[in-house]
């Protein structure tokens, strides 16, 4: 994943429910550069064609992905850290990443 951050742990299949790595960072800028990042990776992958024409779940996380990671963004810009929103924006991104090295 050349151009995105370390990842904070989290499996490859996460759980339905978890607690989020990155709500546990002090630092908000560190938050929001992790979380833009996934979400310019989901929107990259989600108009892909060879996403597009994937019969594979991948398109379906992507858009979640995507979807997850933009609300996370909008509620960091007003200084808001809600732990659940970063959970799904850190689970979709990683369940889309999974999708990708079958």
């Amino acid at each position: 994943m050349a151009g995105l951050p370390r990842t904070r742990g989290g499996p490859a299949v996460c759980q339905a429910w978890g607690h989020s790595s990155l709500a546990q960072e002090q630092n908000l800028s560190v938050i929001q550069e992790e979380v833009r990042a996934r979400y310019v990776d989901a929107q990259s992958v989600s108009t892909q064609i060879s996403t597009e024409a994937s019969r594979s779940e991948r398109i379906t996380w992507a858009y979640a992905s995507r979807t997850a990671c933009g609300i996370a963004l909008g509620m960091l810009s007003y200084r808001e850290v809600d732990s659940d929103r970063l959970w799904n924006c850190e689970c979709y991104h990683a369940r889309m990443r999974a999708t990708m090295v079958r």
